[in-house]
């Protein structure tokens, strides 16, 4: 007869047998999915009097890591941005490539992105090839077409839509959520137009920042409209006018107003491409996709010597190492200080580095982990040359780093800007007590002992204090930005309070110093570092995280989550969730952020 004792080693005996058996299978299939993906990954050669296939779907990211598990297994798209565009400004060069066929979908690209896309596109057709420009998902909003424009012919099916009737900014606000709750944001904050903290304490815009953001989409209407005209051959104020009054939402509409070249289904318009290239109608299109290019490009952009270091800035500023993990605050990954000052550190030791070049994307976070990355950017300037390029939004934090570098480039639509700061606080007292039923007692050393506690408001003194220390952070940056622009203080306030600004407008107010995009930074670098285009190479710095890396970083963020849902019944659960979402913001509580609004789309 087995004793207790026995009995139970023999089911953890069996317990751990079948966890291994688990793991060694698991691996197995890894593997497997590994070698197929491997497989999969080789390109195809790219054959004669081929045209380059150019699929645009959903959003493009700055840079992907190009793992084939993380494209088959996690949703990683298939290329970033400097894959795209230095792919497309290649395919111009490569004889085998005789045209470009640009077909859109539904795409999320901010709009300096598509400015980088779209200077591309520019740039291959430039070369005497030509380019057509369709729509995959029979439909073509403002800034699908913004890039088709591009194109020496477009065109749509017959019967898809087509969308020209302005833009706008759509701002969420969480006040009456808040008070719902029991919840009372405090707010300390240095800047008239540091509009981030606006959601929690408004349920409407205030007039400076619906100055801001007014400007920012008149810029965007200002880019299309001269753009678009000046491609189609028209005046910039027909094309505002029809988006303001005669609005077309049909592509016999749009072809009637003179913005399509005609009204073809696909097949026609292949055989408009091949006419195009010089091909016989009866010879089939040799198609090459940009996903097959890419990696094709991309592999030779990153060989040799790898002189100029492009170290990325994409995500929301903390403390700590980077996560690709979506910050509840920051709206996306993470960029931690510690993560960016290892990876720029590698690039200045490197024997092989020339020039460094920052491409910073970042709506800024924590002032603090921001001012750490900007010091090791000035000791990297002491040994090398250094250059900022913003991409789609370098804003508060962002700008923060950016003021580190001699050189600024940014796209004319970039976000930047936002130079200001705020503490944000809450005092959860009401919600504990009135939605919770729970109390709290305590005993103190001092006054201030439990001031960061969230369970109480703030007295007249210790606001007195938290403003103290906001405002001295804020002097700080009006005084890093006045060193690094060459202004005076005065003059940095007024283009400060937290005000945030186009890239053309910060070009007017010397916040940086030329329109551009990477290509541009990166030939910045290169002449300052005396290297001729044909000897730049670039090298990614830090690499980005393979599907196993963000896996197993996913899983350690997710298994305390899985644990804590055992044994919650639905309304507890639902309970822990908003909990859990308020816990994420209170985060930020005690803290100062260098923060611009992350979520502004503009749609």
């Amino acid at each position: 007869m087995k004793t207790p004792l026995r009995f139970f080693s023999v089911v953890a005996a069996s317990i751990l047998g079948t966890l291994i058996a688990l793991g060694v299978a698991g691996f197995v299939l890894i593997l497997f999915v590994v070698m197929m993906a491997a497989g999969a990954d080789s390109a195809p050669p790219v054959r004669s009097e081929s045209v380059l296939i150019v699929d645009l779907s959903r959003s493009v990211p700055e840079i992907v890591s190009g793992d084939p598990l993380a494209q088959s297994l996690a949703g990683e798209a298939p290329f970033g941005l400097l894959d795209l565009t230095q792919a497309i400004r290649e395919a111009a060069e490569d004889r085998r490539i005789t045209a470009l066929w640009l077909r859109t979908g539904s795409l999320e690209i901010p709009w300096a992105s598509l400015q980088a896309i779209r200077r591309s596109i520019v740039h291959f057709r430039e070369s005497g090839k030509p380019v057509v420009a369709s729509s995959k998902s029979f439909m073509m909003a403002e800034n699908a077409y913004y890039l088709a424009s591009a194109a020496d012919s477009v065109f749509a099916d017959p019967e898809s839509m087509f969308e020209l009737n302005g833009f706008s900014m759509t701002v969420s606000y969480y006040k009456d959520l808040l008070d719902r709750l029991g919840i009372e944001p405090q707010i300390v904050r240095a800047g008239t137009y540091k509009s981030a903290v606006e959601p929690f304490v408004r349920t409407d815009l205030s007039d400076e920042n619906r100055i801001q953001l007014q400007a920012i989409i008149d810029d965007v209407m200002l880019e299309f409209t001269s753009v678009v005209s000046q491609a189609r051959g028209m005046e910039a104020t027909d094309i505002s006018d029809r988006m303001r009054s005669n609005v077309i939402f049909s592509a016999r509409e749009a072809f009637e107003a003179g913005l399509l070249d005609g009204l073809r289904y696909d097949d026609e318009i292949r055989q408009r491409i091949a006419q195009m290239a010089g091909l016989d109608q009866e010879e089939r299109l040799r198609e090459v996709s940009i996903r097959s290019y890419t990696r094709l490009t991309s592999r030779r952009a990153r060989k040799g010597s790898g002189n100029i270091a492009v170290v990325f800035v994409d995500g929301g500023i903390t403390a700590g190492t980077s996560s690709d993990v979506p910050n509840p605050i920051l709206g996306g990954p993470t960029v931690g200080s510690e993560t960016f000052i290892k990876a720029i550190r590698r690039a200045r030791e490197s024997k092989r580095t020339r020039a460094v070049v920052v491409r910073v994307n970042s709506p800024g976070g924590f002032a603090p982990a921001a001012d750490a990355m900007l010091r090791e950017i000035q000791r990297t300037a002491e040994d090398v040359p250094v250059v900022v390029s913003m991409g789609s939004l370098a804003a508060s934090g962002g700008y923060w780093i950016a003021t580190g570098a001699p050189t600024i480039v940014a796209e004319s639509l970039t976000l930047t800007g936002s130079i200001g700061v705020f503490s944000l606080f809450f005092d959860t007292s009401k919600f504990f007590d009135e939605k919770l039923g729970i109390t709290f007692d305590e005993v103190r050393t001092g006054p201030f002992s439990d001031m960061f506690s969230g369970l109480r408001s703030y007295t007249v003194e210790e606001e007195a204090l938290l403003q103290r220390s906001t405002d001295d952070t804020y002097r700080s940056f009006l005084e890093k930005v006045a060193a690094s622009r060459n202004l005076e203080i005065e003059q940095v306030d007024r283009l400060a309070q937290g005000r945030i600004w186009t890239g053309r407008a910060a070009l007017e107010n010397g916040l940086i110093d030329e329109i551009g995009g990477l290509d541009r930074a990166v030939a910045i670098a290169a002449e300052e570092a005396g290297l001729s285009a044909e000897d730049v190479r670039i090298r990614i710095f830090p690499a980005p995280k393979s599907f196993l890396e963000r896996l197993t970083e996913t899983f350690g963020a997710t298994i305390g989550r899985v644990v804590s849902r055992t044994q919650l019944d639905e309304s507890d659960q639902r309970l822990l969730d908003t909990f859990r979402r308020l816990s994420a913001v209170l985060q930020a509580s005690g803290s100062v952020q260098a923060l611009m609004p992350y979520a502004l789309s503009i749609n």
